[in-house]
């Protein structure tokens, strides 16, 4: 075991220099393979999240005759009818990530860029292939299969997306703005308190609607990290680390090649 891991002890100071402002400095077909495997967990990253909702008729004025409201009880009525349309988008856009169905899903886009990197790794392994360490390099490439990995990263998905929503719309009704037009500002005496029965009244869900927007990716970030950091480690066991394990016998069927 301690020989084990001095061996990926060392490797792992291979790599680092592989790595390093040296890029010029090529690397050996093991050391490519080695870094590759490596680097396997990084295909669970994304792009980030935005989410950009309708904005029409968000607002209606007070001031406009036609579309304004005359009682305060329907202009809050509409104003969060809106909102509610604006929660529903807004989930709608979530689920379409988080869902394992959809070409813009965490799922299907995992699946891509794993599935790429693998076949990458497979045919880099294939290059390290000798008679000498046939059986090594067939025993490694059994763990390079996607269907696991596929299998648990739709479960994660599954389980993430229960966990992870969007509060309630009744939530976001404080962001409302509310405004009156008030027609009795321009009169006096029995003018002015005739005038106040025409009083409209109108809404403003801009600042509620950015609000949902914020919440709906700061929720898709934090399910984009966690379903990240859960499948780096579901690659870490079931491939990298397996495969590592192989890297003595494997070197050491090289030095019987070259005696």
């Amino acid at each position: 075991m301690n020989e084990e891991t001095n061996f990926l002890e060392e490797l792992e100071e291979v790599l680092e220099e592989a790595t390093s402002a040296e890029t010029e400095k090529l690397r050996t077909p093991f050391e490519d393979f080695a870094f590759w495997l490596r680097d396997l967990g990084s295909c669970a990253s994304f792009r980030g999240n935005l989410i950009s909702l309708e904005r029409a008729k968000a607002d209606v004025m007070a001031a406009d005759a036609e579309e304004a409201f005359q009682s305060k009880a329907k202009c809050r009525d509409a104003a969060q009818k809106r909102l509610d349309k604006a929660i529903h988008e807004a989930r709608q856009k979530m689920d379409a990530r988080m869902s394992v169905s959809g070409s813009s899903s965490f799922y299907q886009e995992f699946r891509q860029r794993f599935d790429h990197r693998l076949n990458a790794l497979r045919g880099k392994l294939e290059l390290l292939h000798t008679p000498e360490n046939a059986v090594i390099v067939d025993e490694m490439e059994d763990y390079l299969t996607a269907s696991g990995i596929h299998g648990k990263a739709k479960k994660i998905c599954g389980d993430l997306a229960a966990e992870y929503s969007l509060q309630p719309a009744s939530v976001y009704y404080d962001e409302i703005g509310y405004d009156a037009w008030d027609p009795s500002d321009y009169e006096e005496g029995l003018a002015k308190l005739f005038a106040k029965g025409f009083v409209r009244y109108g809404f403003n869900c801009y600042d509620a609607i950015r609000a949902i927007e914020k919440d709906a990716e700061t929720t898709l970030d934090r399910f984009q990290a966690d379903f990240n950091t859960q499948m780096q480690d579901e690659i870490l066991s079931a491939i990298v680390e397996p495969v590592q394990r192989l890297f003595p016998r494997l070197c050491d069927a090289d030095v019987l090649r070259s005696a």
